[in-house]
């Protein structure tokens, strides 16, 4: 199993289907005592201490909410900070520990500590050239602005993140480009918040429409639309 995952990361899509597979068969904790064992062999190798990390996140996508996920969640913080204790401009390490904190519930108030990773990286992609992933940080980074109410920097942060990502999203076909338009009207116009939030959790949304959502939110859209396009950037 070890060495079909691929890459010095073991999470991405390229492993998301093994994992999966991984978790069905009862063999996730086979696999977490396997990388610990690795990880113990390699106490100074920052790769390894990442990647346990990422492990442990993968157990933590199958136990649901609750203690657990926060026993899980924990490790694979104290894991990417022995990462980051080795070699400070992980990035790996920096990013999968921003995110995973961006995750956590808010009233544990972890927000601020992801920001700050967020921020640093932001920091340390300006001093070299550019890399898959780079792009990401913003709009992750746009997302915590967002949730902590800062509207202004949220908007500046996924500007950066368009100009750097709109290449990967290709136009959209005139028929899916008419559904997004009619569904997008009608959330925009929906008064409840909470029925809002249930439609948007409907999952009639791809990634791939991203684009869409992405020029209505830095597009001349209304207030409502704006908040729309940034709760689905959020989302997906």
């Amino acid at each position: 199993v070890l060495a079909l995952l691929s890459g010095s990361s073991v999470m991405g899509d390229a492993n998301e289907a093994l994992w999966q597979k991984i978790r069905e068969a009862g063999r996730i904790d086979e696999v977490v005592a396997a990388y610990e064992a690795l990880a113990a062999q390699k106490p100074n190798d920052p790769d390894m201490q990442t990647q346990l990390g990422q492990v442990y996140l993968q157990k933590l996508f199958g136990v649901g909410p609750g203690p657990a996920a926060g026993l899980w969640a924990t490790k694979a913080d104290a894991a990417f900070d022995r990462a980051l204790s080795l070699e400070p401009t992980h990035w790996g390490a920096r990013f999968t520990k921003a995110v995973s904190l961006s995750n956590w519930p808010a009233f544990l108030g972890k927000g601020g500590e992801a920001i700050k990773n967020f921020e640093m990286l932001v920091e340390q992609q300006k001093q070299g050239p550019a890399r898959d992933g780079y792009a990401e940080t913003y709009l992750y980074l746009g997302n915590m602005y967002q949730q902590q109410g800062d509207a202004a920097k949220a908007l500046a942060a996924w500007k950066a993140w368009w100009v750097r990502a709109q290449e990967k999203f290709p136009p959209i076909d005139p028929d899916r480009t008419k559904f997004l338009g009619e569904r997008f009207t009608a959330l925009a116009a929906e008064t409840s918040r909470s029925v809002l939030f249930e439609k948007l959790q409907e999952g009639e949304f791809y990634r791939e429409d991203l684009r869409f959502f992405a020029e209505k939110l830095l597009g001349d859209s209304t207030r409502n639309e704006k908040f729309v396009a940034s709760i689905v950037l959020k989302l997906y």
